[in-house]
């Protein structure tokens, strides 16, 4: 708002008023003034309290920096030296399990990174499988073994393929190290578990050999048998028709029994094998020698050579002098090896007295008879003319066989 200014006619008390109330206006710039310095005196004074704060500020960050820096450098330092060591340590891991897997790849407690503890058939599925922990691992007096506790299966990490054609042998050693409360409940079973094409699991574990009451004082068990998906390679085992691949398992039951695995096998040895090609019709022929009923005809072959029903002498003098056995019903003489032996031919043992003009021989009181042939006939009548040696004979058939009749005008040899 303006002030009044003076006039002619302001006198007296009314100028003097005019005059104090600029007066007063006056004291108030002179306040204002006052004031504006006081700010820019407090503005200069927070300028420089900023900057010398900032500055030591910047101070205490570049210390504090310098000190992260060496901390952040002392830490990475030591990372990157445990993370060496470790990385040497796993290498080192890696390179003694590739050296371990080649000289014992079916002895689990030497190679156990081939080989997994699983609970039952059914975690087969799981992928990967579990390693084994290092606390299963025990040294025993055959080896380095895998030791099961209670209830536990072990098995190999990957199934081995059943190939057609081809012949496969499980192989299982186990010992019971810790006899269970109860044995008869607690069985061990050494098998396998089929899968499919699509690596699908074909029902429980097949059992090759179980072992229903194994206690410590059966020691060391072992375990073999052949597997064939054809059946001719002679295998004691044939796999499921879908089975094209097959774990090998040892099983283990009961709570507290303890039980060392020292061998888990499943290999193809055909090549360590001489298999011969299938036969035609060889079960056909089996039979036909069966019917034909050898072994009674060999009995009778060898009953014959240790007691003869039939010998053999160059004469009848040396058949005369023989003693011969009660088993021998004939007697061969080769004859015409001196004079008077009578030429050669059959004797058969007579149970009775020989018919009169038979040709015999006495040997220890047992009379043999000559066994008239067609040739012994053929010859006699060539000897006498057939008038008159058909005339010499009966025309009665004999009783005794071999003897030649006048069968009605044709000669013939009793029967």
């Amino acid at each position: 708002m303006p002030l009044p200014k003076l006039t002619p006619s302001d006198a007296g008390d009314r100028a003097r008023t005019k005059i104090n109330a600029a007066i007063t206006e006056a004291d108030k710039i002179e306040g204002k003034q006052d004031r504006f310095d006081l700010v820019g005196l407090l503005n200069r004074v927070a300028a420089a309290a900023t900057k010398t704060a900032l500055e030591q500020l910047a101070t205490e960050i570049r210390g504090e920096t310098a000190d992260l820096d060496a901390d952040v450098r002392e830490a990475m330092a030591a990372v990157v030296a445990d993370s060496a060591a470790r990385l040497d340590a796993v290498m080192a891991d890696v390179t003694a399990w590739r050296f371990e897997l080649l000289p014992s790849p079916h002895r689990p407690g030497e190679t156990p990174v081939r080989f997994a503890l699983i609970s039952n058939a059914g975690d087969l599925v799981a992928s990967p499988l579990p390693l084994i922990s290092p606390t299963a691992l025990a040294k025993s007096e055959n080896g380095a073994v895998v030791r099961l506790r209670g209830s536990a299966f072990i098995t190999a990490r990957r199934p081995v393929a059943l190939e057609i054609n081809r012949l496969y042998r499980a192989r299982f050693v186990v010992q019971r190290r810790a006899n269970p409360s109860d044995p008869s409940n607690d069985a061990v079973a050494c098998g396998l578990v089929y899968v499919d094409q699509s690596g699908r699991i074909l029902g429980d574990v097949v059992a090759l050999k179980t072992f229903p009451a194994l206690i410590t004082a059966n020691g060391r068990q072992e375990v073999e048998a052949l597997i064939s998906r054809t059946a001719v390679l002679g295998a004691a085992f044939t796999p499921p028709p879908a089975a094209r691949a097959a774990f090998p398992v040892v099983a283990s039951y009961g709570l507290d029994g303890i039980t060392d695995v020292e061998v888990l096998a499943l290999e193809d040895v055909t090549s360590a094998f001489v298999l011969a090609p299938p036969v035609a019709a060889f079960e056909a022929r089996l039979a036909k020698l069966e019917a034909d009923n050898i072994a009674a005809r060999l009995q009778a072959l060898e009953s014959e050579a240790g007691t003869p029903s039939k010998v053999t002498f160059a004469s009848k003098g040396d058949a005369a002098a023989a003693s011969i056995p009660e088993s021998v019903q004939v007697v061969e003489l080769l004859g015409r090896g001196t004079v008077g032996d009578g030429g050669s031919g059959l004797y058969a043992r007579l149970a009775g007295a020989p018919p009169p003009g038979a040709d015999t021989f006495t040997s220890g009181g047992a009379v043999f008879q000559r066994v008239v042939a067609a040739a012994d006939v053929a010859a006699a009548l060539l000897n006498a003319g057939f008038a008159a040696w058909m005339a010499s004979l009966t025309t009665a058939a004999p009783t005794a066989p071999g003897q030649p009749y006048n069968n009605g005008g044709i000669p013939a040899v009793s029967q």
